[in-house]
C-alpha cells in the first residue's frame, strides 16, 4: 500500500490529499514509492523552503541512498533585487539544470519560491557541459569564451565559484557544483596537467585526471544573449536613458550586479521547472496554496516599489522592472501545470477511510522543556521513553556523532531511563 501511493494517484482512483505524511516519515514513504517506481518519471517533491529541502535531502541519502535526487533551490535573493544570486546557489541551480537536461533523477526537490519562478528554457543546458581530460585539445581562445558565454567572470585570482583568470599557460577556474577550484596548465592546446588548489593559499594539491566545467549563471553572456537583451530592453521601455548602468554594462560585455532579473530580456521564450522534469508525480504540502499566494503578493510588492521608483535618485540609478508575470508565474498558472500532471498533498495528519492515510504520526517534541530549567529536556525525554518501553515498544534516539551519543547516554541514565545504551 505504502509503495504505491503514487502510481494509484496517478491512476485517478483516489483522492489527491494523502494524510498520515509528517516531516520525516513522508521523506521515509517518498524514498519507498521512488524505488518502486525506479525507471519511470521523476517525482517532482515541492518543500516549503531551502531549509527543508535540504533537511529532506539528507533524510532521503539516508534512506534511500541509491536513489538519483537532484536538488533545485531557490534564488537567494528578493524579487527585483539589486544584487544577484550567491554564486553557490547559481551554482547549484545550474549543475542541476544540465543534469535535467541530460537523465531523469528518481526524485527532483524544489520549493515553492523556485517553483513558481520562470527559468531558461531546457534547450540552453542541453549538452553545455565542457569535459576536459589531461591529453585533451582545447584552444585558449574558445575556453576563455565558453567561460565568458557560460557567466563566468575573470579575475586576476580565483577565489569564489564562477571565477576564471588567464596567465600565460595557466587557467584558473572555479566550476559550477565544484567544491575546490582547478589550475589548467596547457602546452600549446593540449591540456598538461589539472590540478585542484587552494583558493586562500593558491597552492595546488592533488592532481586530477578530468574535470567537468558547466555553465555558471542563467544569463547567456554571449554576443547573441547580449543582442536579446538590448533589442528586447528597448521594445519594453522604450528609449534608453544615458544614466542606465544595466543597459551601458550589458551592451559593453561586462556582467551587471543583479542581471538575473531581466532574465527574459537575453532569452527569445522563457519556460518554467515543470518544462525540465519529465511528467511524473508532483507532490506539495499543506500549506502550499498559502504560500504561493503570499509569494505572489510579495512580487507585487516589490515590482509596485521598483515601479514607483524607477527614475534614478541621488547616488540610485535608474530600475525598470519586468511585469511580474515575465518572470513568476501567476497562481492560478502554477495550478494549472501542477493539474496536468498527476499530483498529491502531504497532510501530516490522520484522514477520513476515503483518503490515502499511510497512517504515519508527529513525534513528541521537547522543545518547549528547556524553559523548566536545564535538566527538564532529559527529564522529559526519559519518562517519555519509559512510557514507551513499558508499552512494549523499543525506543531509539537518534544522535549526530558517536560524540553526542556518548554524552547523551548518561544523561539519560541518571533521568529516569537506566536502561538506556548504545548501538551502532
Amino acid at each position: 500500500m505504502t509503495g504505491s501511493f503514487l502510481d494509484r494517484l496517478a491512476a485517478g482512483r483516489e483522492p489527491a490529499a494523502v494524510h498520515g505524511m509528517p516531516e520525516g516519515y513522508a521523506a521515509l514513504k517518498v524514498a519507498e514509492a521512488a524505488r518502486a517506481r525506479s525507471g519511470a518519471a521523476p517525482i517532482l517533491w515541492v518543500l516549503r523552503d531551502d531549509r527543508h529541502l535540504a533537511t529532506t535531502e539528507a533524510v532521503l541519502g539516508t534512506f534511500a541512498p541509491e536513489l538519483d535526487v537532484a536538488a533545485f533551490p531557490a534564488w537567494d535573493c528578493l524579487p527585483y533585487d539589486r544584487v544577484s544570486p550567491n554564486p553557490g546557489v547559481a551554482g547549484h541551480r545550474l549543475a542541476t539544470f544540465v543534469r535535467l537536461a541530460g537523465t531523469a533523477p528518481d526524485v527532483v526537490l524544489t520549493t515553492v519560491n523556485a517553483l513558481t519562478q520562470r527559468v531558461p528554457p531546457r534547450a540552453h543546458f542541453a549538452g553545455a557541459r565542457l569535459p576536459l581530460a589531461v591529453g585533451s585539445v582545447v584552444r585558449h581562445d574558445v575556453l576563455i569564451a565558453r567561460l565568458t558565454g557560460w557567466g563566468y567572470r575573470r579575475t586576476g585570482t580565483v577565489m569564489e565559484p564562477g571565477e576564471f583568470a588567464a596567465r600565460g599557460s595557466l587557467v584558473d577556474v572555479f566550476p559550477a557544483g565544484s567544491a575546490h577550484p582547478a589550475r589548467i596548465d596547457f602546452f600549446g592546446d593540449d591540456v598538461e596537467s589539472i590540478r585542484a588548489f587552494d583558493p586562500m593559499s593558491q597552492r595546488t594539491s592533488g592532481g586530477l585526471d578530468a574535470l567537468e566545467i558547466l555553465p555558471f549563471s542563467e544569463v547567456p553572456f554571449d554576443r547573441a544573449g547580449q543582442d536579446r537583451f538590448r533589442d528586447g530592453y528597448r521594445r519594453t521601455f522604450g528609449a534608453v536613458r544615458d544614466d542606465d548602468p544595466l543597459f551601458e554594462a550589458v551592451s559593453g560585455g561586462v556582467p551587471y550586479p543583479g542581471m538575473e532579473h531581466w532574465l527574459p530580456l537575453f532569452y527569445g521564450t522563457m519556460e518554467t521547472l515543470f518544462d525540465h522534469v519529465r511528467p511524473g508525480a508532483v507532490l506539495v504540502e499543506q500549506d502550499f496554496p498559502d504560500r504561493v499566494a503570499e509569494r505572489w503578493e510579495l512580487i507585487g510588492e516589490y515590482a509596485a516599489a521598483r515601479r514607483a521608483g524607477a527614475r534614478p535618485s541621488a547616488g540610485t540609478p535608474a530600475y525598470n522592472p519586468l511585469a511580474p508575470e515575465r518572470l513568476y508565474l501567476p497562481p492560478e498558472e502554477l495550478g494549472a501545470r501542477i493539474a496536468e500532471r498527476a499530483n498529491g498533498i502531504l497532510i501530516p495528519f490522520a484522514g477520513p477511510p476515503q483518503t490515502v492515510d499511510l497512517g504515519g504520526t508527529a513525534g513528541r517534541n521537547f522543545a518547549g522543556e528547556g524553559h523548566r530549567g536545564p535538566d527538564a529536556v532529559f527529564e522529559a525525554v526519559g519518562a517519555f521513553a519509559l512510557d514507551q518501553r513499558q508499552a512494549g515498544r523499543i525506543v531509539a534516539i537518534s544522535c549526530q556523532s558517536a560524540g553526542s551519543r556518548a554524552r547523551l547516554v548518561p544523561l539519560l541514565r541518571r533521568h529516569g531511563l537506566p536502561g538506556a545504551s548504545t548501538a551502532g
